[in-house]
């Protein structure tokens, strides 16, 4: 019997409070079972690690006699798989568990995909953490526990903390003396990192605004914003390379593109810009930030009254600090609003400097079709209402 086995596992720190969770399915799709557990304290890696060992228990309970599986984790797909050394002493012991629960199959694949389309299992992994917050350290009773991880004496060093080793291994340029290739895949991960980021605060910030809480929204929709400049700051470095050194290495890049930036494209979703989203992938859960804000203002239904009544909150806020809180949500929400129009504004402008009218990598016209995203807004009623006042 085949089945698909969806595995993840996450730390809140890193480390921190760790669970890891799999949702066991067959080849057409009908979930067939399903577990999560915490695992006290670890990194994200173990815990994905710990996932996997987790869904391939219950897979081998059900009878399972071939696996596929999926997980979010590039790093660990690799390892396993054997693409990847396994250089960290404390990832040694959970390899070697997991090559050997799997070698307890007769057939096994394993392949890393987005985060989003491993949402099953993600969703299980949060609902533990969220489970029991004051037991968040405790550690489970264990059912058939893999090795224990090997700790450092007197803790962690820098490089084991950041995984300094594991990150500097993953700019794998393909065009051999194409000198600027590493800058832009530099430039490109640190984009997906901060983008990572941002959705974590924006995520945070919708939240906190859904509960009512718009004071403690505005200090991650502010570091929002602040990333937001730095990433403008990645287009200067960027532009640095000259159209030359692009052409060394660009060919082989194709398909990939920047359209194919899910993060990008979730940070857009819970913006509340909602047509550009892949309809391959998972959306982010929940409603997005400018729903959250208007039902944390309890501003009307009505779009025409919704907007007479920010005009009042614009003009009447400051003897209140509810209000005052609301209006400078609302403010952050155009900074943000701002801040990624005028990425897309410097974006446009590095693509005609680096390729001119050349068709993008991903097939679409490249700069004409960059240019027809520059008037695209979160929240056309916080820039209408600037009309009312």
């Amino acid at each position: 019997m085949k089945v698909v086995v969806h595995v993840d596992g996450g730390a809140r720190g890193n480390p921190g409070p760790a669970a890891a969770a799999a949702v066991i399915s067959s080849p057409g799709g009908e979930v067939l079972d399903e577990a999560a557990e915490r695992i006290g304290t670890a990194t994200n890696n173990v815990a994905e690690y710990r996932g996997l060992l987790l869904g391939l228990e219950r897979a081998r309970a059900l009878g399972a006699t071939e696996v596929e599986v999926v997980n979010d984790s590039e790093l660990v797909a690799k390892q396993v798989s054997g693409a990847y050394k396994v250089k960290h002493a404390d990832m040694k012991p959970l390899h070697a568990a997991a090559r050997q629960a799997l070698g307890g199959f007769e057939r096994w694949t394993i392949r890393s995909v987005p985060r989003a389309q491993n949402a099953g299992a993600d969703a299980l992994v949060n609902q533990a953490l969220d489970a029991d917050p004051d037991g968040a350290d405790a550690e489970p009773e264990p059912a058939a526990a893999p090795p224990p991880v090997p700790h450092r004496a007197g803790g962690t060093d820098y490089a084991t903390y950041l995984l300094i080793d594991d990150l500097l291994g993953l700019q794998r340029p393909l065009t051999p003396d194409a000198h600027d290739e590493l800058l832009f895949i530099i430039v490109h991960q640190s984009y997906e990192l901060w983008f990572k980021l941002i959705l974590h605060e924006l995520t945070r910030a919708r939240d906190e605004l859904l509960a009512g809480r718009a004071h403690t929204a505005v200090p991650r929709l502010s570091r929002t914003v602040a990333i937001e400049r730095l990433l403008l700051d990645h287009l200067d470095v960027l532009e640095t390379m000259g159209p030359e050194g692009f052409l060394e290495f660009r060919d082989p890049l194709e398909p990939a593109s920047g359209f194919q930036s899910v993060q990008f494209r979730q940070i857009e979703w819970i913006s509340g810009l909602r047509d550009t989203f892949p309809r391959d992938a998972e959306p982010p859960p929940g409603p997005d930030l400018y729903e959250a804000f208007v039902a944390c203002a309890g501003l009307p239904e009505d779009e025409e009254a919704r907007l007479e009544a920010l005009a009042d909150l614009y003009r009447d806020h400051d003897g209140d600090p509810a209000r005052a809180w609301l209006y400078r949500v609302a403010e952050r929400l155009i900074d943000h609003d701002e801040g990624v129009a005028l990425w897309r504004h410097h974006h446009v402008l590095m693509a005609a400097r680096e390729i001119g009218t050349r068709r993008g990598t991903g097939g679409s016209p490249g700069v004409p079709y960059l240019k027809t995203t520059l008037d695209r807004r979160f929240y056309p009623e916080l820039w209408a209402v600037r009309v009312r006042l």
